[in-house]
């Protein structure tokens, strides 16, 4: 539902939703970034969330009427190989994580903060 880099406000404030699957991950992910606008940073406590429906992965920040970034199987083309993963009934599963280092954004240094936290209020998960 999130993905960032970097601390909040520094370059930029953003958040970017982001789907990943056979033939569409690391370089070659779908992703969009959500600018916060003037006066909110990322920093600051949101809700992030995401709309299933079959053949349509959208996600928003706050309120569902705020979606930023809406995916269908069409967004796939031009990607040789990929594979919808979305609407066949395997499983699927939620990573939270705060990762430090890595390919995007680059190895820790000596502007990195330690310790650093990720704070979550809640996850839910609903259901029709």
């Amino acid at each position: 539902m999130l993905e960032r880099i970097n601390a909040a406000g520094s370059p930029y404030d953003w958040n970017a939703g982001s789907i990943h699957g056979t033939g569409f991950t690391g370089g070659t992910g779908l992703g969009t970034k959500y600018n916060f606008p003037s006066g909110q940073t990322a920093a600051q406590w949101h809700t992030y969330g995401m709309i299933w429906s079959p053949g349509n992965v959208q996600y928003y920040i706050d309120a569902p009427s705020n979606i930023y970034a809406s995916f269908t199987p069409t967004s796939l083309n031009g990607l040789g190989g990929a594979v919808w993963p979305f609407d066949e009934g395997q499983s699927n599963f939620l990573i939270i994580n705060l990762a430090i280092g890595g390919d995007w954004p680059g190895p820790p240094d000596g502007t990195t903060p330690f310790p650093a936290e990720m704070l979550v209020d809640y996850v839910r998960i609903y259901t029709n």
